[in-house]
């Protein structure tokens, strides 16, 4: 018998420390990566997101022209929990797979 399993501690996790804009509802927010997977992130937030909560992410690498690449992606937060620091992990999932963002992150890996 199949049974539903997510896909969250599957994939490859990309330790990648990026500033990171999130929306959630009517507020946008400024927060900072910790790491990326093809099915989530996990950010460092000042403020707390609500679990359950609907979010839009959107991360990038930024350069002196105008060549620098933006994403942005659908999710859900999974689970906040405080850190020792006074921030919060937020762990969010991504609607769909992230696959074009990451490649080149780790050339060596194939999924």
């Amino acid at each position: 018998m199949d049974t539903p399993q997510r896909s969250e501690r599957r994939d490859i996790r990309y330790p990648l420390h990026l500033p990171v804009s999130l929306k959630v509802a009517d507020k946008e927010l400024h927060t900072r990566s910790e790491n990326i997977s093809l099915g989530g992130i996990l950010l460092s937030s000042a403020s707390l997101i609500p679990e359950g909560s609907a979010v839009e992410v959107a991360f990038g690498v930024a350069s002196h022209s105008d060549t620098g690449k933006q994403s942005s992606v659908r999710g859900k937060v999974l689970r906040v929990q405080p850190k020792a620091t006074g921030d919060f992990a937020v762990a969010i999932a991504f609607e769909h797979p992230f696959r074009d963002g990451l490649q080149g992150l780790d050339a060596g890996s194939h999924r």
